[in-house]
């Protein structure tokens, strides 16, 4: 998947994003850590309806992403 988008918008607890024109509910691996509007992230996992993504911070620069 390794698609980078935006996190958007923050829901009674929802974290959403617009990943290729549609909009998708996303969570985050990290979820001690979680989601701000406007973070950049890359698509890891699609579970059902759900996306799951990494804040951009936490993937080294060795590979190769664009900050």
């Amino acid at each position: 998947l390794a698609q980078l988008d935006q996190a958007q918008t923050i829901e009674e607890g929802e974290a959403w994003a617009l990943i290729h024109g549609e909009r998708w509910q996303v969570r985050s691996t990290k979820p001690m850590n979680p989601l701000s509007p406007g973070q950049v992230v890359r698509v890891d996992a699609l579970h059902g309806l759900t996306l799951e993504v990494s804040p951009i911070d936490d993937i080294p620069p060795s590979q190769g992403e664009l900050r």
